[in-house]
């Protein structure tokens, strides 16, 4: 039942990311939920090496250094994946998504000072992609600062409100709240 369910959750993100609205936001997210679900199979570096191919065969497509970036981080190789970014980040320096995919890494690889500075960057460049700002809540809590977390997670709510995203604030919402009482 659980590869039947992996498959038909497969098929539903090629769905999502072939449909004719798709943003890109939407597009990559819907990319690597499918690696997720591949790496989670054991085809993690499977798919890094597809998506290596993928890449050496196109590379002027932005999509392809997101892709391979990511399914090297998904499947644990992180310089790899680093690497990868960071050459990517070189041709689409524009790009937000391939900042917060290195800060990422740099945080698995517990380079943290470069973490938030991709992290920053990628919320300079579009401040539409939430991804950076939980990822900055969650390393702070990692590294014992909890109030510079709460102060990420509680911007965090206020934009999700101004969003009117009610039920994607209360997770954050209770990520502050924990903070607030570390702090004490």
């Amino acid at each position: 039942m659980m590869k039947h369910s992996a498959i038909q959750a497969q098929r539903k993100l090629e769905q999502a990311m072939q449909h004719p609205d798709v943003t890109e936001q939407v597009w990559s997210s819907a990319a690597q939920q499918k690696i997720v679900l591949l790496c989670d199979q054991g085809k993690g570096h499977e798919e890094a090496q597809r998506y290596d191919r993928k890449l050496a065969a196109n590379p002027g497509d932005y999509r392809r250094w997101l892709l391979c970036t990511a399914a090297y981080e998904f499947a644990g190789a992180y310089e790899d994946a680093l690497e990868v970014a960071v050459k990517g980040l070189e041709r689409f320096p524009e790009k937000a998504s391939l900042y917060i995919h290195a800060g990422d890494i740099c945080r698995s690889l517990r380079r943290y000072e470069e973490a938030f500075a991709y992290w920053n960057k990628a919320l300079e460049l579009d401040s539409s992609y939430l991804d950076a700002m939980y990822s900055m809540g969650f390393c702070y809590e990692e590294l014992g600062q909890y109030q510079q977390a709460h102060d990420v997670w509680t911007e965090l709510v206020r934009e999700l409100d101004r969003r009117g995203l009610v039920i994607e604030r209360e997770y954050p919402a209770k990520m502050a709240k924990n903070c607030a009482k570390k702090m004490i």
